[in-house]
């Protein structure tokens, strides 16, 4: 046996017959550091992180009945409640839309916007994902009836954000009846 390992085993007799000595009081304190110890050995890791990550969003804007893209309509994308506008009552819709999330569609029925989202992983989901949900898409356009769909995507990981670089979103806008106009 070595010096070391004799020793060690010395230690540990000598303490086990201390042990013996001990008041209650002295054990359960014992007993509660040994507790919190193996407690904090076992446990899993509990950690968050947060971000923010910008996402562009082409909305492709097209006429039901006939397919044919719509231009020159006002598009935009909000969240009914972020830090920057707290929830209101009487507001109208297109007031909610802040400026840098409105665009006009082209020739072609497309508008893109980019709108930045959070972020957010944790010790049971580890992979980064864009929290999407909650986001609305207003469209509004000349002899159409105006609508509001919801993005339409879950939270995404941010690897798939990336790798789609924009996040495509179809609406099919009803023509008004002539008496509606």
């Amino acid at each position: 046996m070595t010096t070391r390992l004799r020793s060690a085993a010395i230690w540990l007799w000598n303490w086990i017959r201390n042990f013996r000595n001990m008041s209650r009081i002295e054990v359960l304190v014992l007993a509660g550091i040994v507790a919190v110890l193996v407690m904090l050995l076992w446990s899993e890791p509990q950690w968050a992180s947060s971000g923010e990550r910008e996402v562009p969003i082409r909305i492709v804007l097209s006429d039901a009945a006939t397919e044919q893209p719509i231009a020159g309509a006002q598009v935009g994308v909000y969240l009914p409640f972020t830090p920057e506008r707290p929830p209101a009552f009487s507001t109208a819709l297109w007031n909610q839309i802040l400026p840098q999330h409105l665009a006009t569609t082209n020739q072609a029925g497309n508008a893109l916007v980019a709108m930045t989202f959070r972020t957010g992983a944790s010790h049971r989901q580890p992979v980064p994902h864009v929290h999407l949900n909650g986001a609305f898409v207003a469209v509004e356009a000349l002899g159409f009836a105006p609508c509001v769909v919801p993005l339409g995507y879950p939270a995404l990981p941010v690897a798939r954000v990336n790798e789609l670089q924009e996040l495509v979103v179809p609406v099919r806008l009803s023509r008004l009846a002539p008496q509606e106009r």
